[in-house]
């Protein structure tokens, strides 16, 4: 089926609707991976998933003893520490040979190590990789946020067509005005492909992306940070649309480090935001940035950081102007999200497991002694296997109890 919207007459929220759920029905099998790999890392490497039913452990009804030896989750974090062990040094160069050019090519060098520092940028960066080694792909986008809780005063000068007589017989044709706006800064937002949409969905390369959605379920606390109007209208996301029995599966094999959403209050109202990015185009010749909160558009304009990326990339052929900023976890022709490092070890694991659950088997049938006597003959009240396993046979004329002594075993 194509995914692309041919309606152009609908309003864009049924358009926003209809495409996310083509895209959440594209990556139902993404999705399934990255919640497989997530209990892998949690310890919980019993378990398989299917489409129909989730997370599930996998049947064990002779109760045998199964070994888990998580190799997975130490290389996870070795991997978080050696990606940052060392500070990188962020160098702007100038573009003349002007002191000017020099200078402020130093005041950017320095002004993005300040930021890194002190801003969420490397949050976000530790964050994306996390979500990269078990995801495959993420985003990061910086936005410009603003503090509704600080003001900061601003100063303007304006030359007025009336001036101005001061009591000393001064006259000034400047006027000089004063105004209070919310303070704000650079931040970073982190997306995976949990979460987010790229079409057309049988893009193979990131350039060949010319759309994308975001979708996140928020309170209205969220709302009133961060959207100026919201619209009196807008419609709650219904507990039967929150899959809430997946929601329990998905936490009851995934731990609260790695937990994908945290469980939701029934009795909070929920509501669903999306993001929509369109690449320029004839018809959006700056792109377009679409924000709905339950159904209604609270923000349609253009594409925020446009002409900033032209500036750097004048033919998009890197694609950024959308404002998302990929981070893959490697580079494979073909394939828009690459495999994760850990979902690649996950058979490893697999087979670790089972050899340490063989050994174990084979220690036990081996390395402890055994009494061998006629069913009947030994009442099991009075015999425990701390010297040994109990093996009764069918009874036989003229059998006598055998005990063998188990072999002895290397360390």
């Amino acid at each position: 089926m194509s995914d692309r919207v041919k309606t152009d007459d609908k309003p864009i929220e049924d358009k926003l609707k209809e495409m996310l759920e083509q895209g959440v029905a594209h990556h139902r099998p993404i999705v399934a991976n990255a919640e497989l790999t997530l209990a892998f890392l949690s310890g919980n490497q019993y378990v398989k998933y299917t489409l129909s039913s989730g997370i599930a452990p996998i049947s064990n009804a002779t109760h045998e003893h199964r070994i888990v030896d998580n190799q997975m989750l130490p290389a996870y974090l070795w991997r978080r520490e050696q990606l940052f062990k060392q500070k990188p040094v962020l160098t702007a160069f100038e573009g003349g040979f002007e002191v000017a050019d020099i200078e402020k090519a130093y005041a950017a060098s320095k002004l993005c190590d300040f930021w890194r520092t002190n801003s969420n940028w490397l949050a976000a960066e530790k964050e994306v990789s996390c979500w990269n080694d078990v995801t495959g792909l993420s985003f990061i986008a910086p936005v410009w946020r603003k503090n509704p809780w600080k003001k900061i005063k601003n100063s303007k000068l304006e030359l007025v067509d009336k001036p101005d007589e001061s009591p000393e017989g001064i006259i000034n044709f400047i006027k000089k005005t004063e105004t209070e706006t919310p303070d704000a800064d650079v931040s970073f937002d982190v997306y995976h492909v949990l979460n987010t949409f790229c079409y057309p969905l049988n893009a193979k390369r990131w350039p060949d992306v010319r759309k994308m959605i975001t979708a996140d379920i928020v309170d209205m606390d969220w709302l009133e940070d961060n959207i100026e109007k919201i619209p009196s209208d807008i419609q709650a996301v219904q507990p039967e649309d929150i899959n809430l029995a997946a929601l329990e599966r998905i936490n009851n094999f995934v731990s609260a480090e790695f937990s994908l959403m945290s469980a939701v209050n029934p009795l909070e109202k929920q509501y669903l935001l999306l993001q929509y990015r369109e690449r320029p185009c004839r018809k959006h010749p700056k792109g377009r940035y679409v924000v709905t909160v339950g159904g209604k558009t609270v923000r349609d304009e253009e594409l925020p950081y446009i002409e900033e990326a032209r500036m750097i990339d004048p033919r998009d052929e890197h694609n950024i102007s959308m404002g998302l900023i990929p981070w893959f976890s490697m580079d494979m022709a073909g394939r828009l999200v690459p495999p994760s490092p850990m979902e690649l070890m996950r058979n490893a694991q697999i087979e670790y497991n089972e050899l340490l659950t063989d050994e174990w088997r084979n220690r036990k049938a081996v390395g402890r002694n055994k009494l061998i006597v006629e069913r009947g003959m030994l009442n099991k009240d009075q015999y425990t296997d701390e010297h040994g396993e109990l093996i009764e046979v069918e009874a036989a004329s003229s059998f006598e109890p055998k005990f063998r002594r188990g072999s002895p075993l290397s360390a």
